[in-house]
Protein backbone atom coordinates (compact mmCIF):
# COMPACT_ATOMS: atom_id res chain seq x y z
CA UNK A 1 0.00 0.00 0.00
CA UNK A 2 2.82 2.19 0.95
CA UNK A 3 3.20 2.85 -2.88
CA UNK A 4 -0.01 3.59 -3.88
CA UNK A 5 0.31 6.99 -2.16
CA UNK A 6 1.93 8.64 -4.83
CA UNK A 7 -0.09 7.50 -7.67
CA UNK A 8 -2.19 9.99 -9.51
CA UNK A 9 -6.04 9.84 -9.93
CA UNK A 10 -5.84 8.31 -13.32
CA UNK A 11 -4.30 5.56 -12.15
CA UNK A 12 -6.14 5.44 -8.82
CA UNK A 13 -9.43 5.53 -11.05
CA UNK A 14 -8.08 2.45 -13.63
CA UNK A 15 -7.50 0.36 -10.26
CA UNK A 16 -11.32 1.24 -8.76
CA UNK A 17 -12.10 0.22 -12.39
CA UNK A 18 -10.44 -3.37 -11.95
CA UNK A 19 -11.63 -3.61 -8.58
CA UNK A 20 -8.72 -2.78 -6.42
CA UNK A 21 -10.19 -1.80 -3.16
CA UNK A 22 -6.76 -0.43 -1.77
CA UNK A 23 -7.39 2.42 -4.41
CA UNK A 24 -10.28 3.53 -1.85
CA UNK A 25 -8.27 3.06 0.81
CA UNK A 26 -5.39 5.65 -0.79
CA UNK A 27 -8.69 8.41 -1.57
CA UNK A 28 -9.67 7.60 2.25
CA UNK A 29 -6.60 8.82 3.53
CA UNK A 30 -5.55 11.32 1.29
CA UNK A 31 -9.40 13.14 1.89
CA UNK A 32 -10.29 12.28 6.13
CA UNK A 33 -8.77 15.14 7.57
CA UNK A 34 -10.39 17.67 5.25
CA UNK A 35 -13.53 15.70 6.08
CA UNK A 36 -12.96 15.39 9.33
CA UNK A 37 -12.13 19.59 9.73
CA UNK A 38 -15.72 20.06 7.58
CA UNK A 39 -18.00 18.06 10.18
CA UNK A 40 -16.03 19.11 13.11
CA UNK A 41 -17.03 22.46 12.25
CA UNK A 42 -20.51 21.77 11.67
CA UNK A 43 -20.67 20.13 15.28
CA UNK A 44 -19.91 16.62 14.15
CA UNK A 45 -18.14 13.99 15.71
CA UNK A 46 -15.57 12.00 13.91
CA UNK A 47 -17.80 8.82 14.20
CA UNK A 48 -19.99 11.24 11.84
CA UNK A 49 -16.90 12.10 9.49
CA UNK A 50 -16.08 8.62 9.51
CA UNK A 51 -19.67 7.31 7.73
CA UNK A 52 -19.97 10.25 5.71
CA UNK A 53 -16.54 9.88 4.29
CA UNK A 54 -17.08 5.83 3.42
CA UNK A 55 -20.71 6.87 1.99
CA UNK A 56 -19.04 9.57 -0.57
CA UNK A 57 -16.34 7.38 -1.04
CA UNK A 58 -18.95 4.41 -2.19
CA UNK A 59 -20.70 6.91 -4.11
CA UNK A 60 -17.34 7.91 -6.18
CA UNK A 61 -16.76 3.88 -6.64
CA UNK A 62 -20.22 3.74 -8.42
CA UNK A 63 -19.53 6.87 -10.18
CA UNK A 64 -16.03 5.37 -11.55
CA UNK A 65 -17.32 2.11 -12.21
CA UNK A 66 -20.33 3.36 -14.09
CA UNK A 67 -18.16 5.86 -15.65
CA UNK A 68 -16.39 2.21 -17.91
CA UNK A 69 -14.31 4.51 -20.05
CA UNK A 70 -15.15 8.29 -19.31
CA UNK A 71 -12.74 10.72 -18.79
CA UNK A 72 -10.36 11.02 -15.46
CA UNK A 73 -11.37 13.63 -13.20
CA UNK A 74 -9.90 15.22 -9.59
CA UNK A 75 -10.75 12.13 -6.98
CA UNK A 76 -10.53 14.09 -3.77
CA UNK A 77 -12.58 17.33 -4.76
CA UNK A 78 -15.47 15.00 -6.09
CA UNK A 79 -15.03 12.74 -2.37
CA UNK A 80 -15.07 15.98 -0.70
CA UNK A 81 -17.87 17.77 -2.25
CA UNK A 82 -19.98 14.05 -1.89
CA UNK A 83 -18.79 14.18 1.75
CA UNK A 84 -20.37 17.76 2.45
CA UNK A 85 -23.44 16.81 0.81
CA UNK A 86 -24.06 14.02 2.85
CA UNK A 87 -23.52 15.43 5.88
CA UNK A 88 -25.82 18.90 4.90
CA UNK A 89 -28.40 16.41 3.84
CA UNK A 90 -28.31 14.57 7.17
CA UNK A 91 -27.96 18.13 8.97
CA UNK A 92 -31.22 19.02 7.24
CA UNK A 93 -33.32 15.49 8.24
CA UNK A 94 -31.85 15.79 11.73
CA UNK A 95 -33.11 19.55 11.84
CA UNK A 96 -36.69 18.15 10.87
CA UNK A 97 -36.48 15.78 13.87
CA UNK A 98 -35.89 17.93 16.98
CA UNK A 99 -38.38 17.12 19.18
CA UNK A 100 -38.26 21.26 19.70
CA UNK A 101 -38.66 22.53 16.69
CA UNK A 102 -42.68 21.45 16.52
CA UNK A 103 -43.55 23.35 20.03
CA UNK A 104 -41.14 26.62 18.15
CA UNK A 105 -43.72 26.32 15.32
CA UNK A 106 -47.02 26.12 16.83
CA UNK A 107 -45.51 28.80 19.05
CA UNK A 108 -44.83 31.06 15.54
CA UNK A 109 -48.16 29.96 14.12
CA UNK A 110 -49.89 31.04 17.76
CA UNK A 111 -48.09 34.04 18.20
CA UNK A 112 -49.11 35.17 14.28
CA UNK A 113 -52.53 34.65 14.48
CA UNK A 114 -52.30 36.67 17.49
CA UNK A 115 -50.58 39.23 15.94
CA UNK A 116 -52.67 39.31 13.20
CA UNK A 117 -56.09 39.57 15.24
CA UNK A 118 -54.65 42.39 17.34
CA UNK A 119 -54.62 43.70 13.77
CA UNK A 120 -57.71 46.93 13.60
CA UNK A 121 -60.27 45.33 10.80
CA UNK A 122 -58.83 47.94 8.38
CA UNK A 123 -55.40 46.56 8.09
CA UNK A 124 -56.78 43.11 8.50
CA UNK A 125 -58.59 43.79 5.30
CA UNK A 126 -55.45 45.57 3.40
CA UNK A 127 -53.56 43.08 3.94
CA UNK A 128 -56.00 40.06 2.77
CA UNK A 129 -56.73 42.34 -0.74
CA UNK A 130 -53.19 42.03 -0.91
CA UNK A 131 -51.68 38.76 -0.52
CA UNK A 132 -55.04 36.16 -0.28
CA UNK A 133 -57.17 38.06 -2.72
CA UNK A 134 -54.31 38.96 -5.49
CA UNK A 135 -56.00 42.67 -5.89
CA UNK A 136 -53.57 45.28 -7.61
CA UNK A 137 -52.51 48.71 -5.32
CA UNK A 138 -54.88 50.66 -7.37
CA UNK A 139 -58.03 48.51 -6.86
CA UNK A 140 -57.05 48.52 -2.86
CA UNK A 141 -57.22 52.38 -2.79
CA UNK A 142 -60.38 51.77 -4.63
CA UNK A 143 -62.09 49.62 -2.34
CA UNK A 144 -60.49 51.03 0.73
CA UNK A 145 -60.78 54.76 -0.53
CA UNK A 146 -57.65 55.58 0.00
CA UNK A 147 -55.76 58.48 -2.07
CA UNK A 148 -53.57 56.26 -3.91
CA UNK A 149 -51.83 53.21 -4.58
CA UNK A 150 -48.54 54.66 -2.87
CA UNK A 151 -51.34 55.67 -0.33
CA UNK A 152 -52.04 52.21 0.08
CA UNK A 153 -48.64 50.49 -0.53
CA UNK A 154 -47.35 53.20 1.91
CA UNK A 155 -50.17 51.51 4.72
CA UNK A 156 -49.07 47.79 3.95
CA UNK A 157 -45.33 48.56 4.12
CA UNK A 158 -46.21 49.99 8.25
CA UNK A 159 -48.48 47.22 8.84
CA UNK A 160 -46.01 44.74 7.99
CA UNK A 161 -43.32 46.51 10.01
CA UNK A 162 -45.20 46.67 12.59
CA UNK A 163 -46.35 42.41 12.68
CA UNK A 164 -42.59 42.16 12.04
CA UNK A 165 -41.99 43.89 15.46
CA UNK A 166 -44.34 42.12 16.83
CA UNK A 167 -43.87 39.02 16.34
CA UNK A 168 -39.78 39.23 16.43
CA UNK A 169 -39.39 40.92 20.27
CA UNK A 170 -41.23 38.02 21.66
CA UNK A 171 -38.85 34.87 20.78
Amino acid sequence: MFGFRLLNDRTLIQLMRSGNEEALTVLYARTFKKVYRYVITKQGKIKDAEEVLTEALLAVWQHVIRQKNGQPFALAPYVLASARNRWNKRDRKKGKKEPDAGNKQSYSASLLKESWLSLPENDRKLLGYYYFDGFSLKEIAELTGAHSPDAVKQRKSEILKHLIEKTTTKF
